[in-house]
């Protein structure tokens, strides 16, 4: 799906050079898609689970997904720089764990993915 992480992915496959409109201190909760639908399963066999966010629980900054390309050999510049608005305190997914669905470490599946992809 079209989002900021997944264009740095698929563009990731055609080139080892990455320009990213954007600035290394902007930051977001990251969450698999595939961690989103159990969270909603969960949920929904739980029945009356309350209000659940359904978020990964640790904010990731441009920078530091940058530097999960680099050490997997890209080149990552930015074509903004400045500072960026104070990210979000993390967010409280106790609930969805308890659930038993606890969202999986995005920085570890980025490294991950950028590990099995062949050489150009």
């Amino acid at each position: 799906a079209a989002g900021f992480l997944s264009e740095w992915l698929v563009r990731a496959r055609a080139t080892r050079r990455l320009e990213l409109d954007s600035s290394p201190g902007y930051a977001r909760d990251y969450i698999h898609l595939d961690d989103v639908v159990g969270a909603l399963r969960a949920m929904l066999d739980a029945g009356g689970a309350g209000l659940v966010n359904v978020a990964g629980g640790r904010t990731l900054s441009n920078a530091e997904v940058a530097d999960i390309f680099r050490r997997r050999g890209w080149e990552v510049t930015f074509a903004r720089e400045g500072a960026a608005p104070s990210p979000p305190g993390a967010i409280n997914v106790e609930r969805l764990a308890r659930l038993g669905t606890p969202a999986r470490d995005v920085a570890g599946l980025i490294d991950d993915y950028l590990a099995g992809l062949p050489a150009l």
